[in-house]
């Protein structure tokens, strides 16, 4: 007589997170899909939930705003890019490494998603003060990676310095942001990433080199 086989289950715990990921995927692309489309200002929550087959109230468990989405996804790119940076050799310069996390950091969806973004925030205060709250906490998550670097090289900074170090590689990337959109009007194509990255990459180096040469007579 044969015996059934155990069911292997997931533990209750990671289907709960794993539903709750999914959702928010789905929320997080229906935003993007709809903007897209209709621009944002022609895109409300109703809508949102509607398109991602979501009710009212499961959006604003997730989020505040549509605006709020826009900057969620901007944040999460930069805070990627803080992981590639602390996932590099503890060894190494933190200025190289800074460079070759950036080169590995932005694909073409990251950037375009980004990218409506940015846009979004030239016309809607609401997008633009996300942004700027998100920005506020990316330099504290650099500032902890800054530190922990150092640390693992054995050097010590000042407080003021490693956060002014931080709130200037977070500027440099807000510069490289603008002149980007300023130059291809937010356009990815594979020539505007590439683009986009070189212009991140240069402006974290003047991070790394300073601007003494500007005032030399």
């Amino acid at each position: 007589m044969s015996r059934d086989l155990p069911v292997c289950r997931a533990p209750l715990g990671s289907r709960r997170e794993a539903n709750k990921e999914r959702t928010r995927t789905a929320i997080v692309d229906a935003v993007y899909a709809l903007v897209g489309e209709r621009g944002l200002e022609g895109v409300t929550a109703e809508q949102v939930a509607e398109r991602a087959d979501v009710s009212r109230r499961t959006f604003f468990n997730y989020f505040s705003s549509v605006e709020a989405v826009l900057a969620d996804v901007a944040s999460r790119s930069i805070d990627d890019m803080a992981q590639a940076i602390a996932e590099r050799p503890h060894d190494e310069s933190l200025f190289i490494s800074l460079d070759r996390a950036v080169a590995e950091s932005f694909d073409a969806d990251a950037l375009r998603r980004a990218a409506i973004a940015w846009r979004a925030a030239a016309t809607s205060e609401a997008t633009a003060r996300h942004l700027a709250y998100c920005e506020a906490q990316m330099v504290e998550h650099v500032h902890d990676v800054v530190i922990e670097r150092l640390a693992d090289r054995g050097i010590t900074a000042a407080p003021l310095e490693t956060r002014t170090l931080a709130c200037a590689l977070i500027a440099a990337a807000s510069a490289a942001q603008a002149e980007w959109l300023s130059a291809t009007g937010g356009e990815v194509t594979p020539a505007s990433l590439t683009q986009f990255n070189d212009l991140l990459r240069e402006a974290l180096a003047f991070v790394g080199g300073g601007f003494a040469h500007l005032d030399k007579s």
